[in-house]
């Protein structure tokens, strides 16, 4: 099948995620993010209508610019059912993607596995030019989402956030374990993400559990509940341990121990309130683990030396997206969500596949 895969949004550079596939006359949209960065979003114009939106998770950068859709001719939105669930999309226009198995969307069939990255997450491969594998955000290390390998395809999307960064896990977690024995630290994190990992973390080295706030909490319910095909088998127990400790972090609590509260760049919710409420304050500490995005309350803060940024990891290390390009066998690599300077190294890193950046793509 002769097909295209043009890139709207998501090369080059941070951004938001969206990819545009043609193939037989059929149009796929590949995630419609906003952010991480205020105010980014994918440039629609020139795009007319597509025939199905497909999303490999719920985070914002992939998610977020859904309002978009009606410029496309409303099609609707295939995601699995837990990121269906929080979608701002009408029930008649939602279809259910397998966390695992191969579903016909408008013609084109498409294998999904799940990506370690967060609830639902999954990665999407149309069976076009040869195949086609969209990664979306992955992380084939991560203690609690479960990740399958995914199969052979000849174009490779894979998740580049991190560039060339190979550092360990144990690594980061060394340089974290100091401010996790702080008497007070808030970590901002999104409601579907790092947190269970940082909670079992903490759990694992005989740390007191963190609070949690409402959002978080109702996330770790479900990956507990209706979500436990998404998580990895040896840290349910550990999971359920922490859905069993009682209470839920709120401002008017004071600070003690560790918060784990959304939003993730203290943007909105119990965060946002938290980290406004203790902007000029030397204490909580206020820890940020992942992008700091321009235009943040996140960036003002570190930028302010009232908070400090290190890596949890949740995106693949450069090490690991070698294996992929390997275990896929794939002939071409486009490096998603990294920086275009680290082009060199993972055009020797990723050889003998072809490295690619271009915005169009013939599959």
């Amino acid at each position: 099948m002769v097909a295209r895969l043009t890139v709207l949004s998501g090369v080059g550079a941070k951004g938001p995620a969206c990819f545009l596939v043609e193939a037989a006359g059929r149009r796929l949209l590949l995630d419609l993010g906003e952010g991480p960065d205020a105010g980014m979003r994918p440039d629609l114009s020139g795009l007319d209508r597509v025939d199905a939106i497909l999303l490999s998770h719920g985070h914002p950068d992939h998610t977020g610019a859904l309002d978009l859709r009606r410029r496309l001719g409303d099609p609707p939105v295939w995601a699995t059912a837990p990121v269906l669930e929080a979608l701002p999309v009408p029930e008649a226009d939602r279809r259910v993607l397998p966390l695992r198995g191969i579903t016909e969307v408008s013609g084109v069939v498409v294998e999904t596995g799940r990506s370690g990255h967060a609830p639902g997450g999954v990665w999407l491969r149309p069976a076009v030019g040869g195949g086609l594998l969209y990664m979306g955000d992955s992380c084939p290390e991560s203690d609690v989402y479960a990740y399958d390998p995914p199969p052979p395809a000849a174009t490779l999307v894979l998740d580049a956030s991190y560039g060339v960064w190979d550092d360990t896990r144990a690594a980061c977690r060394a340089a974290l374990d100091p401010w996790f024995d702080r008497p007070a630290l808030v970590m901002p994190v999104p409601a579907g993400g790092r947190g269970p990992e940082i909670a079992l973390h903490l759990l694992a080295t005989g740390r007191p559990p963190p609070a949690l706030d409402a959002a978080n909490r109702a996330a770790l319910d479900r990956l507990t509940g209706d979500g436990a095909d998404g998580v990895r088998p040896g840290a349910l127990s550990g999971l359920r341990r922490l859905a069993a400790v009682p209470g839920t972090a709120t401002a008017e609590r004071p600070v003690h121990g560790i918060v784990l509260a959304a939003t993730a760049d203290a943007s909105g919710g119990l965060a946002g309130t938290l980290a406004a409420a203790c902007a000029d304050a030397a204490e909580p500490a206020i820890l940020f683990t992942g992008y700091l995005g321009r235009g943040t309350p996140a960036e003002r803060l570190v930028a302010a030396g009232r908070a400090a940024v290190l890596r949890w990891p949740v995106h693949p290390r450069l090490s690991a997206n070698a294996d992929l390009v390997r275990a896929t066998a794939a002939v071409r690599v486009v490096p998603a969500f990294g920086d275009a300077r680290h082009l060199a190294v993972w055009s020797k890193t990723f050889a003998p596949a072809a490295v690619t950046l271009d915005r169009t793509v013939d599959l």
